[in-house]
This record gives C-alpha cells, structure tokens and sequence, in this order.
C-alpha cells in the first residue's frame, strides 16, 4: 500500500488499492488456474509462486520463502523470522490448504529436495544491493516474469498495478463470498492486522457479494 499525509504535522493514513472485481466474476479464478497449469507447470519457480499466491493467499515474498516442511495436513504455514523473512504483521499464520493445491505442490517437489528446501528453488545466487546493503529478494526474476504473464492473462492495469498482489486478492474475495464469517477468515488468512483494513480492500465486493468457485480450499468455519 501508499502512503498519503493530507494534513501537515498528522501521523501519515495508509491507504490501501481496493480489490476490483474481474469483468468475468470469480469465475477468473479458474480460467487463471487452468491457464497457469497450461503455461506454467514446466516453470520451476513462477508456477509455484503461483500457486502459493493464488491457492493459499500468500504475499510474494512469503510464496518465495515458503519450504517443504512448511507444508502440512493442517496447511501452509507462513512463516516469520528476522534472519530470513518477515511478514508484514510479523506474525506467523496458517493457511488452510485443499488437496487439489497440496497435489499440485507437491507433484513439483524434485527427488532429491529436502525439508527445509525451498519451494520456489533458486535458480542463481542473488546480487547484493551495494547502495542498500543488502540482497534482492528471491525469485526476483521469476516475479518480474510472473506478472508480465499476467497482464497476458487479463490482470490489466485497470484491475491493479500489482499483478502477483492480486492474486492473493483473488484469493481473499473467494473467502468472503464463500463463508458466513469470510471477514474474519480473511482478515485471519491474509495476515491483515484488523478486519477494518480488509474491509477497505474489499470494500466493493461487501456492497456486491459474489458467489465463490475456489475448488476444495476446505476452511474450517471455527473461530
């Protein structure tokens, strides 16, 4: 999100870009998935990047440091941690995981890749920033790949200047339009601090709700 101080001297407001509802619907969500794994599955880092952003809700940074220990029956874990990386909140989280998703992961893991590898491999030693002391993130190309894919795929810039972001916003709206309690949920699986923040994201498809079409995501409807 920006940043905005309207008035000289208060504590900058951040603001946030509104999830915008794709011209086909929800329904975006599997033309995006039958197109990924059209184009994608070959893709050693961009498809599960994909994957881990679409499926599970994780921010770009968190799909490219997410490893296979992190994985499990109970969901993805989504971890925090000074020395690799942080999430936003600093907080860890779970994210529930359908077996479709977990299948598809899964199916990418090399024979030869242990636990604490990464999901998303390296595929080159990243360059140190001299001017900021420190490393760029992972899978920088495959990002930058990635959302060029996208803007192909009908994630115009009318829809968001983030493409990789707005698939994680994608995943949010299926939430709150699949369940009674899709505000908390979501302000739970995305990592938001508070509800207030998913609201003014969402705030558009609150007003429209849609019905949701994300396959086998299996969320618990326990608070």
């Amino acid at each position: 999100y920006q940043f905005e101080n309207p008035l000289s001297g208060e504590v900058p407001k951040a603001t946030f870009e509104k999830f915008i509802v794709p011209p086909c619907g929800l329904e975006f969500i599997k033309t995006l998935f039958r197109a990924a794994e059209e184009d994608l599955s070959e893709e050693k880092q961009m498809y599960p990047i994909f994957l881990l952003c679409l499926g599970a809700g994780l921010r770009a940074q968190e799909a490219t440091h997410v490893k296979w220990c992190d994985i499990q029956d109970a969901g993805i874990i989504v971890r925090s941690d000074e020395a690799t990386h942080q999430t936003k909140n600093r907080k860890a989280r779970t994210v529930p995981a359908g077996p479709t998703l977990k299948h598809r992961l899964l199916k990418l893991k090399p024979v030869a890749a242990g636990m604490d590898d990464f999901v998303a491999p390296a595929l080159r030693r990243s360059k140190i920033n001299t001017a900021q002391k420190k490393y760029k993130q992972r899978c920088d190309r495959a990002l930058k790949k990635l959302n060029k894919w996208l803007r192909t795929q009908g994630v115009t810039s009318e829809l968001t200047t983030h493409p990789c972001h707005y698939l994680r916003k994608l995943f949010g709206a299926s939430i709150l339009t699949r369940y009674a309690n899709g505000l908390q949920l979501a302000k739970k699986y995305l990592g938001h601090q508070s509800t207030d923040i998913t609201e003014r994201i969402y705030v558009d498809l609150l007003e429209t709700p849609e019905v949701d079409i994300l396959p086998d995501l299996k969320i618990s409807n326990k608070k």
